[in-house]
């Protein structure tokens, strides 16, 4: 808990508090603030719900981590808190535990194990509200295997037991007929689904409705080849939650001892439909497409360089490949928070987004923009004018960092050492203005 929330916390009145005395339990992190007004509301609820813990002698306790814009605010607003808080001016660990956890927005109640610091539960508010006696403490969400079920349909109504999937690789499909996005990709996967099965792949799909009703249900899966879970079956809703998909179509992959292998697996097969790059580990550097679906989530190292020749783009990725490579061996060994790295390399409304949320030039480019050069070993090649990096860190309230040093090897690399540390020296900025 420690290594979560630092060395010491702030009590109900003010007094310092060891982070080591949390030492069983759950510990309960809300993120929320006094100007949010569903956090005004969920507050009375979470203090009954901290209350009756409490009262039923479970080991419980609650750390507010602020969102608050000032001091006062937060002094104030903690003030008719009855549990432990985060200090305010520890803003280092709440923004480490903003992007640790993905919070996109409050209040937030995620649930760790005292004992291992782990954060295995972001959705405690929902918990708090159907579960206001704590009946079913300490909430631990089911394994994935756990989530999946037993059994699964075909869509001529026979039933295949989850035994019979052991060894294989095991894609989820999270879609629904009334989707415009989920019929164009449908044909797509069918067609790439053939194709293992016929290569003789170990791989099963199972189709996971947000269809309204059963007569749509069944009209779309009798196009489908693959196994479904049936319509209404609460493992749509637990499932949806286990793996935070909020939009769809939504394809991950599960790998053979059903450990996530690639949670944006729609891209790979759209830009793989043969499946020759089965069964499709994330590569270290994605394309912008890839990543989109993640973007939102983690700090992103992009690179902008729509209109490079294809062997700038090739020294590019030579630079980045090992930055990557590196940081997900500490992502491994836990050093490391997640982060994308991303290749923008051709134009694309995603691109352009970015480019207009940011500022920065695109397109027809002024005849009078400074020249950029890459420089890589003994390499030296003139650059695209609109040719950018940046770190998107949208978990941060949508913050970014553009690199203004001369585009050379060791500057890139220093870039990304820098953000990490927290040290990077050019300003941040703020996404759309």
């Amino acid at each position: 808990m420690e290594a979560l929330l630092g060395e010491t916390l702030l009590g109900p009145n003010g007094q310092h508090v060891e982070t080591a005395s949390l030492e069983e339990g759950v510990v309960a992190l809300l993120f929320s603030a006094s100007w949010c007004g569903p956090c005004l509301s969920f507050k009375p609820m979470l203090i009954k719900f901290y209350e009756e813990m409490k009262k039923q002698g479970k080991a419980f306790e609650v750390v507010f981590v602020s969102s608050d814009r000032d001091q006062e605010s937060f002094d104030e607003y903690f003030s008719h808190q009855p549990w432990l808080a985060v200090p305010y001016e520890a803003r280092d660990i709440k923004n480490k535990l903003s992007r640790k956890l993905k919070v996109s927005g409050i209040p937030t109640l995620a649930f760790a194990d005292a004992k291992t610091g782990e954060v295995y539960e972001t959705g405690g508010r929902g918990i708090v509200m159907s579960d206001p006696e704590g009946a079913k403490y300490p909430w631990v969400p089911p394994s994935i295997d756990e989530a999946l079920g037993d059994s699964f349909i075909s869509n001529d109504g026979s039933v295949t037991e989850k035994q019979q999937l052991d060894g294989k690789y095991l894609m989820l499909y999270f879609s629904a007929s009334w989707c415009p996005p989920c019929r164009q990709f449908s044909p797509i996967l069918i067609e790439c689904y053939n194709k293992l099965i016929e290569d003789g792949k170990d791989v099963e799909l199972i189709y996971i409705s947000s269809d309204r009703t059963q007569e749509d249900y069944d009209g779309y899966f009798a196009k489908m080849p693959w196994l479904a879970i049936p319509f209404g079956d609460d493992r749509k809703d637990t499932l949806s939650s286990r793996f935070g998909v909020e939009g769809i179509p939504t394809l991950i992959m599960l790998d053979q001892e059903r450990a996530v292998l690639n949670k944006g697996l729609r891209e790979y097969v759209t830009n793989d439909p043969v499946g020759a790059d089965f069964p499709w580990a994330p590569k270290p550097v994605l394309t912008l497409e890839q990543g989109v679906g993640e973007i939102n989530d983690m700090p992103a190292m992009v690179f902008l360089m729509e209109d490079e020749a294809e062997g700038t783009k090739a020294q590019f990725e030579s630079i980045i490949a090992p930055i990557a490579e590196e940081h997900k061996e500490l992502v491994k060994s836990s050093q490391a928070e997640e982060a994308l790295f991303l290749l923008a390399g051709e134009p694309s409304p995603i691109a352009g987004r970015i480019r207009s949320l940011c500022g920065l030039q695109g397109g027809d480019k002024a005849d009078d923009a400074p020249v950029k050069t890459l420089c890589n070993g003994d390499m030296c090649v003139k650059l695209d004018p609109a040719t950018t990096v940046i770190i998107l860190d949208i978990p941060d309230q949508g913050g970014f960092y553009e690199m203004t040093a001369e585009l050379t090897k060791e500057n890139i690399i220093s870039f990304w050492s820098e953000f990490k540390q927290g040290s990077l020296k050019p300003e941040r900025k703020q996404l759309g203005q």
